[in-house]
């Protein structure tokens, strides 16, 4: 699967909208391209007075969280917030990131342990170990869990894990994770900032651990971009390893 981030969210959604309706052969004075006029829309009041014409229902949620975690959809994660905003009556990004914090509370996760700014990880977000493998407990514990669990990559099988480790291995198919990944800049140089994996492994003894490994701030020699990422896609390999060797070795993981 390959994912592109467009540009102009609204502008692409009245595109394909518009040429939607054109081959049902409705009518459309407003031209295909260009930007989306958000001033020239109505109030959510006189949408609420439109004649329904027709409906769409998205598909299950699952099928979102699968596209978000298989294949790290950040731009998808970011609409996480809006979309528990408006479930729970409210409206803003904001609002969303209450949600959150307030579900990270309940769940019993120390606040010190975290920073959040944004739902994908990449403004100044933080998180201990600590804090991954407590949430991950308490979400193995959730109703909802097999959602969860399936929406995450398989080491050595599918999605951003597909090839960090062989699909020969013996911990291939055993073990549940997501990444994160950042490059920044430490002491004035381009650098892995985090490199992080953290999920699940069903052991070969039939048991079901969790884990967080996090590999943070390695410079990179060469301070070129090309290289960040080289070190990046290592660094996914080490972790995958890592964690390849916990499925072999639960007894000496702890």
């Amino acid at each position: 699967m390959v994912t592109f981030q467009v540009p102009d969210p609204a502008a692409f959604a009245r595109t394909v909208l518009i040429e939607a309706l054109e081959r049902n052969s409705v009518t459309v004075s407003a031209p295909t391209l260009g930007f989306n006029p958000g001033s020239d829309l109505p109030s959510s009041e006189e949408v609420k007075a439109l004649p329904v014409s027709a409906t769409y229902t998205s598909p299950p949620f699952r099928g979102y969280a699968k596209l978000i975690n298989k294949v790290s959809h950040n731009l998808g994660a970011n609409l996480l917030p809006p979309l528990m905003a408006v479930h729970h009556g409210n409206h803003t990004y904001a609002d969303g990131m209450q949600i959150e914090r307030n579900f990270l509370a309940e769940a019993g996760i120390d606040p010190n342990s975290f920073t959040l700014v944004d739902a994908q990880g990449l403004t100044g977000d933080k998180a201990t170990p600590a804090a991954q493998t407590e949430l991950l407990r308490h979400l193995s514990r959730s109703r909802d869990f097999s959602t969860f669990y399936d929406s995450m990559p398989s080491l050595g099988v599918d999605g951003s894990l597909a090839d960090v480790i062989a699909h020969t291995d013996p911990a291939a198919g055993h073990i549940r994770a997501k990444t994160g990944t950042l490059v920044g800049a430490f002491k004035g140089k381009l650098a892995l900032t985090t490199k992080a994996l953290a999920g699940y492994v069903d052991t070969k003894n039939g048991h079901r651990l969790v884990f967080a490994i996090y590999v943070n701030n390695v410079p990179v020699p060469s301070n070129s971009v090309s290289d960040a990422i080289d070190l990046a896609l290592k660094a996914n390999k080490q972790l995958g390893s890592m964690a390849a060797s916990i499925y072999q070795n639960p007894e000496g993981s702890n």
